[in-house]
């Protein structure tokens, strides 16, 4: 490596830094050089001074990353951060976006009488579970799955109303 590569911007890697330096400046001192630069975690700034030698020992992070990473494992990581952010939002996305429209008293028989039940049978109770249904289903069974440590994410409430007090609401707003 030679002084023309480390650029102003650039990102310094090496045995030298224990963190990733931003180069701010370098100022030739005869043979050697004065590196100052930025530690991007940190934010500690370093001024060694280094001789051609340990010129060698770093690296220069190309200032436009290259894109050659396989494309179907980026497509997974960007799938899986989406799925879990929206988790933060609505705990039942998977439920919307897996081609089931449940009923909230289909939900709350999930949640609630499953768990329920796991819980009083025991070791007389077993779940399935498929896995990949869409390309090579996987199933697997749990024997006495109330022992899995279950949590509420979600309680969901009910509210009646008969359709003589709507109607009877809706008449009084009438002008």
């Amino acid at each position: 490596m030679n002084i023309e590569t480390l650029k102003p911007g650039s990102t310094v890697t090496g045995p030298l830094f224990p963190e990733p330096v931003q180069v701010i400046v370098c100022v030739p001192i005869g043979a050697s050089v004065k590196l100052i630069g930025k530690g991007l975690d940190s934010r500690q700034v370093y001024e060694p001074v280094l001789d051609a030698e340990q010129l060698m020992t770093l690296e220069v992070s190309p200032e436009q990353p290259p894109f050659d990473a396989d494309p179907v494992q980026f497509r997974l990581g960007v799938e899986a951060l989406r799925l879990a952010l929206a988790y933060e939002y609505d705990p039942y996305f998977s439920l919307s976006i897996a081609r089931v429209d449940p009923l909230p008293h289909q939900l709350e028989a999930v949640f609630d009488y499953f768990i329920r039940t796991a819980e009083r049978l025991r070791s007389d109770y077993w779940l399935c579970v498929v896995y990949h249904c869409a390309t090579k289903p996987e199933i697997y069974t749990v024997r006495d799955p109330g022992r899995l440590g279950w949590k509420t994410v979600v309680r969901i409430e009910h509210y009646t109303a008969g359709p003589s007090e709507i109607l009877g609401a809706a008449r009084e707003t009438l002008p």
